[in-house]
C-alpha cells in the first residue's frame, strides 16, 4: 500500500491510488472524511483522489451532504481537476464544484 495518514478518522493526509482500499480496511467510509491535505503532486500521493470522489458521489455520500475541504499548494485546484477529467471525463465536474471547498 502507499503512504497516507489518517487523523481522528476525518482528516486525510494525501490520497494515494490505494486510498479507498486502505480506508475500507480500517472501517472508514470515504464519505466520512472532512479534510484532505495534499503534501505534493506525485502520483503515489494524489492519484487516488478521483476514486475517492467517485466513491463519495456514487456510494458513501450520494446526497452530497458532507463537503470535503481540500488543503493544497497553489495550483492544486488545477492539478486535481485535470487529474479527475483525464481519469473520468465528464464524471466529476459537478463534484469538484459543489462538493469540495478549495483552500490553496
Amino acid at each position: 500500500m502507499h503512504a497516507l495518514a489518517l487523523i481522528d478518522n476525518r482528516i486525510l493526509i494525501d490520497s494515494p491510488p490505494t486510498v479507498v482500499t486502505q480506508l475500507r480496511r480500517v472501517g472508514i467510509s470515504p464519505g466520512e472524511l472532512q479534510h484532505i491535505l495534499f503534501t505534493h503532486w506525485h502520483g503515489d500521493h494524489s492519484f487516488g483522489f478521483p476514486f475517492l470522489l467517485l466513491d463519495r458521489k456514487y456510494l458513501s455520500d450520494t446526497k452530497g451532504e458532507m463537503k470535503l475541504e481540500l488543503h493544497l499548494r497553489p495550483g492544486g485546484r488545477e492539478n486535481l481537476s485535470t487529474l479527475c477529467e483525464m481519469g473520468f471525463p465528464g464524471s466529476l465536474g459537478d463534484s469538484l464544484e459543489e462538493r469540495v471547498d478549495w483552500n490553496e
